[in-house]
């Protein structure tokens, strides 16, 4: 049903976004180069320095579109605390953990700190592709449906219905997930 379809839909959506990033940030990294030479930058050095940073760029670009169609997807369904923490903790490892061994101790400077966004990303990407292909967001979605039902907010023929007025203003969070179904709609 609504589930299936909503887990299609994310998946397609995976699929498309990692695509147009890629493609994109390799047609900007084609391209990258003669715009700062010709029109930005005239100091070969910092040409030079932005060339390997371009491509990295397209590493970044398709992680962070498996990061955010993944994090917001999740969001979605009620998996917000899940979310947040492994923003937290793999966002603070890579941006200062890995950024210091690739800049500082592996001497990369700004190619290291690059690497570690594009593992940022890509970790991050992947753990949430991982809880979504393991299905534990339908788990989350449920019982956000149920905690909704509890304060008079329900689903009725594919129709977002709600009770009370006060519910979108102390309850948004949870409504998320009302909203996911209903826009998951035919």
């Amino acid at each position: 049903g609504e589930l299936d379809r909503a887990n299609k839909i994310h998946i397609q959506n995976l699929k498309i976004v990692a695509a147009l990033d890629g493609l994109l940030s390799l047609a900007f990294a084609a391209f990258g180069p003669l715009i700062l030479k010709y029109g930005y930058a005239a100091n070969a050095e910092i040409v030079a320095i932005s060339i390997p940073v371009f491509f990295l760029d397209v590493i970044v670009e398709i992680g962070r579109g498996m990061n955010h169609i993944g994090q917001n997807g999740l969001n979605a369904t009620g998996d917000v605390t899940f979310t947040t923490i492994i923003s937290i903790v793999i966002g603070f490892a890579t941006s200062v953990g890995l950024a210091y061994v690739f800049a500082i101790w592996c001497n990369l400077g700004l190619i290291g700190m690059w690497i570690a966004y594009a593992c940022d990303e890509i970790i991050r990407g992947t753990i949430y592709a991982i809880r979504w292909m393991r299905g534990k967001w339908r788990k989350s979605f449920m019982h956000e449906l149920e905690e909704l039902e509890k304060v008079g907010v329900e689903l009725i023929e594919d129709d977002l219905i709600i009770v009370e007025d006060n519910i979108l203003r102390h309850n948004s969070l949870k409504l998320s997930s009302l909203i996911f179904s209903y826009l998951m709609r035919d």
